[in-house]
């Protein structure tokens, strides 16, 4: 009977270690960017939740931003590929691709923008630090 609870004792104490180890380890490779922020910037948990309240808020304004793009995107190539170049629709699907264009980088900025008032002045200047080369670098979307 001893000789199983001292088993036992080591099987608890086996799995608590590797809990332990594949919780910690498995949230230093979380793959969001909310978690990479908390980790890059080390993000309080109030800070967690106001950033996710601005994520979550700002979601669907990006998803219909880059609905419309693809769709104007497509638009503007449909018809250069049936020759209409100089016609009155491509120059109007050309505008307004640029028009939402310049409408999803301002209100990117006015997002990025809110959720650096959520960081304390030493993480908002190394957000703006992080962030700015990651957008930079980020396609265009896909049409």
């Amino acid at each position: 009977m001893r000789r199983w609870a001292i088993v036992l004792i080591f099987a608890v104490l086996v799995g608590c270690a590797a809990f332990w180890y594949t919780h910690h380890h498995c949230q230093a490779h979380r793959t969001t960017e909310l978690a990479w922020l908390e980790d890059r910037l080390a993000l309080s948990p109030a800070q967690v939740d106001a950033i996710a309240a601005l994520q979550q808020a700002y979601d669907p304004i990006c998803a219909g931003h880059c609905d419309q793009m693809a769709k104007l995107k497509a638009r503007v190539q449909n018809l250069s590929a049936a020759g209409l170049q100089d016609s009155p629709a491509w120059r109007e699907a050309q505008s307004a691709l640029a028009a939402i264009t310049e409408e999803c980088q301002r209100s990117t900025h006015a997002h990025m923008e809110a959720v650096a008032k959520t960081l304390t002045p030493e993480q908002a200047k190394l957000y703006w630090e992080l962030i700015v080369p990651r957008l930079a670098s980020t396609p265009a979307p896909a049409s």
